[in-house]
């Protein structure tokens, strides 16, 4: 027998048949008209799903079809104004394409005492549309009473919301075969898409096939609840992207799930639940989703699990093959199974020794430990101890883990390695490690005592922020630490963001925080700040030119205890005023910046690395001008180019966009007239240094403005300089009583055209700026 695929699983693409059209019959308001091919139904409770159909255009037809039984197609969109019963009828519809609406507030159908109900659609496209909110269940179909059955193959079932459970249908009891057709975007507390709820007594089957789909509602597609019988058959069909579960059932229900075939997917929280007493048969199928059980899985003929099954409590697998099991039942419930990967799911203790060993065994070697979803980890009762020659994995799972009291620690003495799949995990308690500790996720803040190695071996690193005391024996091969770390061991490699002190050695890693190198410690490479390196008399590496212990020139042998180890990371103070600015050291790694309330943006940068300023306009009406730049380092570059890249100089820099208004972008030094201050090169060509700049404008202003006037930087200052020389004229615009003069000079320079209207009154202003104000003022005298 060929294998299904079940992609939630279940995937198996089916074939959707297509209906001929049939000869018609058109039933109206005023009567019955039959057409030469139509076929009179036998009698009135018959009716049937094969043979002609009868038209129907309106709700006096399809009312009187439901309630006498009949075979009927739409010709038209019908609107209900209440709820049709089909009761001990057989009514078949044909949607052709067409719209049901229901009425407001209400179910579109009751099915009752072996009422059977199909819906198709020839066509396409047709639709039973929902209308409000029904109260308690079933929002479109409600179906009761033995022998009731429901058939879809066609047409979309929307929008009904119910406000207990089964948007789309509910089932007390009854038969539902679906193998066409879809319910979407229906909404109910629990069972949005279809709910099974038979009475004590009661037997609810549903099965699912071929292109039949539930998807797109919320709190669950398919839900079964305890009580009577239910069982639930897929073969085909999809239940996809719904809230809550895809399909769910309730604890010590007398149910049964059969798969065969279909896809289940794409669920909010697990794709299916599978509580207490409920039996999940698969049939040479391959499941793919995220399971939850707590009944009993059986595999039969080549069932194969590829996704997740979280088997919880009194779980039981009896059969399959499985990728993954993560396991928090009874010893020995899933030994008969094969999987690739174990996980023991835990609550608030530790295994202890030998289950750890028994849990190695089951897991082929590594004994994964992961904590339930359920539980908050925050009190444990035990001692974790690791014994030598075990593996463990523990999966932090983003929860914060802590002992319940100081005495509770992780003692390993084997192969610890700390995960996290989750995010902002932490772990609180104490590690004695005397073995190998693989970082790899997670934060850990309580205190560490390394004996043995620790490292990192996966893409995630764990951030050890808790003391760290590295002793004689033990060695640091990698890993992220931010706390305090005491070295008396070694550290081969690592990042160090918090103070070290160091009694050992230090053969690499990069030191962003104070390191202490005591009397006895040793350091032969790494990367330092050179500003929080201190030398207690320890052993540090030579500079590149000192003299080597045995060169004959002993008097020069000492070198001072304070050198530092090289390399060291040189750094300098940038600061950035009124642009953006990217760094990249050597490395390639962007140094980050301190930003002020103000904008200006400050770091200590490394020598060399490569700084890029840009300005960025705020409105159109203000332009770049240049780069102001204080520095006592020599820079070659343009103050005129924007966005502007250079080498940070082993010299403090400041830099400042200076702007103007976008009216004089194009006047440039033209603005000075005769002055000769800069020089012209070639064809007239005007070479603009930076120092000639700001000598040769500065000193144009302060030949032009009055005595004691300081230039401005910012637009206000402008405003008031010009105003003033302007003999503070009245501004046209009312000004409220007490207007300050900085208030009444911009008005006045906007209105006089001196400045723009969208310039901010704190931008900053160009040399250009100011003198071309300054002249045109003088002109209007």
């Amino acid at each position: 027998m060929k294998k299904r695929l079940i992609s939630m699983a279940l995937a198996v693409s089916m074939a959707v048949s297509i209906m001929p059209a049939p000869a018609l019959a058109t039933v109206g308001g005023g009567g019955t008209t039959l057409g030469d091919d139509a076929i009179t139904l036998s009698d009135a409770t018959g009716g049937t799903s094969s043979g002609t159909a009868t038209s129907v255009s309106d709700l006096t037809g399809l009312t009187a079809a439901a309630t006498n039984g009949g075979n009927v197609q739409l010709s038209g969109d019908i609107t209900l104004t209440g709820t049709l019963s089909i009761n001990n009828k057989k009514l078949s519809i044909d949607l052709n394409g067409y719209t049901i609406t229901a009425a407001n507030n209400q179910r579109a159908f009751n099915i009752s005492n072996g009422g059977t109900l199909e819906i198709k659609d020839s066509v396409g496209k047709g639709i039973i549309q929902g209308n409000g909110t029904v109260t308690g269940h079933g929002g479109a179909i409600y179906m009761e009473g033995s022998g009731s059955a429901l058939t879809i193959s066609g047409g979309t079932i929307q929008g009904f919301t119910a406000s207990i459970s089964g948007g789309g249908v509910y089932m007390r009891d009854g038969t539902f075969n679906m193998t066409g057709g879809a319910i979407e975007n229906c909404t109910a507390p629990e069972g949005a898409g279809v709910k099974m709820y038979p009475d004590s007594g009661n037997t609810c089957t549903f099965t699912m096939s071929d292109s039949a789909e539930i998807k797109n509602c919320s709190n669950d597609g398919v839900s079964i609840a305890s009580s009577g019988t239910s069982k639930f058959t897929m073969s085909g069909g999809t239940i996809d992207n719904n809230k809550g579960y895809g399909l769910w059932t309730s604890a010590r229900s007398n149910t049964e799930i059969l798969l065969s075939g279909g896809t289940i997917t794409n669920s909010e929280r697990y794709d299916m639940v599978i509580h207490t007493g409920v039996q999940l048969h698969v049939n040479n199928a391959t499941v793919s989703g995220k399971i939850q059980n707590r009944g009993t899985i059986t595999g039969t003929e080549n069932a194969e699990f590829t996704g997740t099954v979280v088997n919880e409590s009194a779980g039981k697998i009896e059969s399959g093959k499985f990728k993954r099991i993560e396991d928090a039942s009874t010893a020995g419930v899933c030994n008969a199974v094969e999987y690739e990967a174990y996980v023991k799911l835990i609550g608030h203790s530790w295994p202890d020794e030998s289950t750890l060993r028994a849990i190695q065994d089951k897991a082929h070697g590594n004994a994964q430990l992961k904590f339930l979803s359920y539980v908050t980890p925050d009190d444990m009762e035990n001692t974790l101890t690791i014994p030598e020659g075990v593996t463990v994995t523990v999966d932090l799972t983003g929860k914060q883990v802590a002992g319940e009291n100081a005495e509770k620690k992780i003692i390993n003495h084997g192969n610890l390695t700390l995960i996290d799949s989750g995010t902002g995990s932490t772990l609180s308690i104490p590690i004695e490690n005397n073995g190998t500790l693989n970082a790899n996720g997670g934060t850990v803040t309580g205190e560490v005592t390394n004996k043995g190695a620790i490292t990192t071996t996966g893409e995630k690193a764990t951030q050890f922020s808790g003391g760290v005391t590295n002793e004689s024996n033990g060695k640091i091969e990698n890993g992220t630490f931010s706390g305090e770390v005491t070295n008396n061991g070694a550290i081969n490699d690592g990042t160090f963001s918090g103070n070290v002190t160091n009694n050992g050695t230090i053969g690499n890693g990069n030191f962003t925080g104070a390191v202490t190198n005591e009397q006895t410690g040793v350091i032969s490479g790494g990367k330092f700040d050179e500003s929080k390196l201190t030398n207690n008399g320890g052993t540090l590496p030579p500079k590149p030119g000192d003299n080597k212990p045995d060169d004959t020139n002993k008097d020069n042998d000492k070198k001072e205890d304070t050198e530092p180890v090289a390399p060291v990371v040189k750094r300098y103070d940038l600061t950035v005023k009124n642009a953006e600015v990217t760094v990249k050291d050597a490395d390639g790694k962007a140094v980050e910046f301190t930003k002020a309330e103000d904008g200006t943006l400050t770091a200590k940068v490394p020598e060399n690395a490569e700084v890029t300023v840009k300005y960025t306009a705020p409105t159109d009406a203000i332009v770049f001008d240049l780069w102001s730049i204080n520095s006592d380092a020599k820079l070659d570059v343009n103050v005129k180019e924007n966005p502007l890249t250079f080498k940070m100089p082993a010299q403090t820099v400041t830099i400042e966009a200076m702007t103007q208004d976008a009216t004089i972008e194009s006047e440039g030094p033209g603005v000075l007239g005769t002055a000769a201050m800069i020089g012209v090169a070639g064809a007239g060509t005007a070479v603009l240094g930076y120092t000639g700049y700001m000598i040769g404008t500065e000193l144009y202003l302060n030949t032009v403005l009055p005595a004691g006037a300081a230039i401005p930087q910012n637009t206000t200052e402008l405003a008031k300089l010009l105003w003033t020389e302007a003999g503070k004229p009245a501004p046209a615009a009312v000004m409220a009583e007490d207007a300050t003069d900085e208030q009444k000079a911009l008005t006045w320079a906007v209105e006089s055209q001196l400045i723009s209207a969208d310039k901010p009154a704190d931008a900053s202003v160009g040399r250009w700026e100011v003198i071309r104000g300054w002249n045109r003022v003088k002109e209007m005298k």
